[in-house]
């Protein structure tokens, strides 16, 4: 059974795969023939998501596969160039089909002389494999048993179009079945009565279009001579099914990833490498800070920018050194996405840390009065709450004890995604110019409190939360969390919201929860008389004494309007307001890399976070006067 299913809702990834011409076909009247372009076997892929390598599989029913685009006369090009000039004929329209487990398609060669030697090759079957290309909108993931690969089957696809090519673009394609009247190279079952046509020498045996495949993918696999070899040397001894061969490539790709490598090119990437690196990163967060260097970083204190591209491209092996800040921008754009990343690191880990630094400036006060709970998922989260007695109920001998039920809380939580991308343009980085670190580090930190705080508001401000529990306002008079009518913040008005906290029900509807309030939310407006009423009063008489001094902390939202103040409990006692971050992420996570619509560098900050009213019995809302 699938445990997971993936959606690709803009069919974004377009994939490729082998398919077969079938020359018995050939109409030379409209130089038109057909092709199997699908079968749907297993193909070993490797997943960017996870990691590891999976079985793709195709659905080859009717109702898994979008034909239209095929079927509205699908372009058939050479080599999957998609230009004019490449265009080598059409799927002839309303010819594809799925048939008996298989894709087929009669498609129609142009007749321009610019193809005349393509056409040529497919006539005199020299040229008879085809490439389909096809995007995935939806995968089912089922988890391989005793050791065997996760299998990932397309249960919604598109092909887009049909190429002609001697050897497929893409290295976990595979050779589809020939015509009825051909015997394939790789025997596509297993059944021993099946055999293949053998001739009089082994190389023979191995046909052309076999041995450039096993070379092709082993050359895009990065697998050495002596393998591709001895496997073209086995597949001579002893054809091998198409099962087989993808388990030994399969296998050999495993075994190289998980075996240490060590590269002795001009340019490895060292321990030396990294350090330098992870070095300037310390460098450059001490001159953005102001911060004392560390040692390692020390000797790197006064780089610029362009000083530790220009070190980590001399360190690979390019010669750099007299270029001018330009040119080390511009090698470093083409050293590739070692170097590259290298720099992007040094950027994102010094911007990272100053920003962390920042954050720590701007976070919302109204954090206070929530209670911080994380995230595993996107999914609205529902806590836990007990329903039954609040205290201790007498047992008499023999009787049974009371039940106290745990059930999902009736108000949830969830999570959204917030974020964008700021630019760090070239200029900015041949000037040496850190300011603009600072600015982004002040404007991602202000965002993000900026973002808490709106939620926090936006929860409390107004009224207009309506609990899940009882299709009520957050505050409402029959929660008896609410003043009947406003007035200004004096010993007297926060005396009776204390009084009225206190003797809010619990859930069974009988006991009072005893609520003690520990934090005074005020907007602006109300800032100033909040100060006066809490500051400490060296009294002459009993009447004088202030009661709230010491009792109650203050804490100021400056998103709210108005006049109204509210009482909020400890949260970590009596809960209102829940926040959270996705597990592991919390704050801002960021994101650099050398740009391409930006000519510099690009950081990325996004931040995963909720935030939702879950229980009206912590808090009191007075409008206010």
């Amino acid at each position: 059974m699938p445990y997971a299913t993936r959606l690709d809702p803009n069919g974004a990834a377009q994939i490729m795969r082998e398919a077969t011409v079938q020359p018995a076909t050939w109409n030379e009247a409209d130089r038109s023939f057909e092709v199997i372009w699908t079968t749907g076997a297993a193909v070993v892929r490797f997943d960017w998501y996870d990691g590891d390598y999976y079985d793709e599989t195709l659905g080859t029913e009717p109702a898994n596969v979008r034909l239209d685009r095929l079927n509205d006369g699908g372009p058939v090009l050479v080599d999957h160039i998609a230009r004019v000039g490449a265009l080598a004929g059409s799927v002839v329209p309303g010819s594809a089909r799925m048939e008996g487990g298989k894709g087929i398609a009669r498609v129609r060669l142009t007749d321009a002389p610019d193809m005349a030697d393509t056409v040529s090759k497919v006539r005199d079957g020299h040229l008879r494999t085809v490439s389909v290309s096809y995007h995935v909108h939806t995968f089912e993931r089922t988890r391989g048993q005793n050791g065997a690969r996760d299998v990932m089957h397309a249960t919604d696809w598109e092909p887009v179009e049909i190429s002609l090519t001697p050897v497929p673009a893409d290295p976990g394609a595979t050779i589809r079945s020939r015509s009825e009247t051909e015997m394939p190279d790789i025997i596509e079952n297993d059944d021993p009565q099946r055999q293949p046509r053998r001739s009089q020498t082994p190389r023979q045996r191995t046909s052309m279009a076999t041995e450039a495949l096993i070379l092709e993918r082993c050359s895009r696999a990065s697998l050495s001579r002596e393998f591709e070899r001895g496997l073209l040397d086995q597949h001579e001894e002893e054809p091998m099914t198409q099962r087989e061969m993808e388990r030994a490539i399969g296998d050999e790709i495993v075994r190289v990833r998980q075996t240490p490598h060590i590269d002795s090119r001009q340019s490895p990437r060292t321990d030396a490498v990294r350090d330098m690196r992870d070095a300037f990163g310390d460098a450059l967060y001490a001159r953005l800070s102001g911060a004392e260097p560390t040692e390692r970083a020390r000797e790197y204190a006064g780089a610029s920018m362009i000083d530790m591209a220009r070190g980590l491209l001399e360190a690979r092996g390019e010669r750099v050194r007299w270029l001018r800040p330009a040119g080390v921008l511009d090698a470093l754009s083409r050293a590739g996405h070692v170097t590259a990343g290298d720099f992007a690191h040094i950027l994102d880990t010094a911007g990272r840390r100053y920003l962390l630094d920042a954050y720590g400036a701007y976070n919302s006060p109204l954090r206070l009065i929530a209670r911080k709970r994380d995230f595993v998922d996107f999914r609205t989260r529902y806590g836990v709450q007990a329903e039954g007695p609040a205290y201790l109920m007498a047992v008499a001998e023999n009787a049974e004890f009371k039940r106290v039920m745990l059930k999902e809380a009736a108000n949830g939580v969830k999570l959204g995604t917030y974020g964008g991308i700021f630019g760090i343009t070239r200029q900015a980085l041949v000037n040496d110019d850190l300011g603009v670190f600072s600015q982004m580090a002040t404007f991602w930190a202000r965002a993000q409190a900026g973002t808490e705080a709106a939620f926090f508001t936006g929860l409390i401000a107004g009224n207009g939360v309506v609990l899940e529990e009882d299709n009520k306002t957050l505050y409402h008079a029959d929660h008896g969390n609410v003043a009947a009518s406003g007035g200004p913040i004096t010993v007297a008005n926060l005396g009776a919201a204390r009084a009225s906290l206190r003797t809010i029900k619990n859930r069974d509807g009988e006991t009072n929860a005893n609520v003690t309030p520990k934090y005074l939310v005020v907007g602006p407006a109300k800032e100033t008389q909040a100060e006066q009423v809490l500051a400490e009063i060296s009294a002459s008489q009993p009447s004088e004494v202030n009661p709230f001094s010491g009792k109650l902390e203050l804490v100021v939202d400056a998103n709210q309007t108005g006049n109204s103040w509210r009482l909020f409990a400890d949260p970590g006692i009596f809960p209102v307001l829940e926040y959270g971050n996705l597990e592991g992420q919390d704050g801002l996570y960021t994101e650099t890399r050398i740009g391409f619509d930006v000519d510099g560098v690009e950081m990325k900050a996004r931040t995963d976070i909720g935030a939702g009213a879950i229980d009206y019995r912590g808090t009191y809302l007075n409008p206010g006067d």
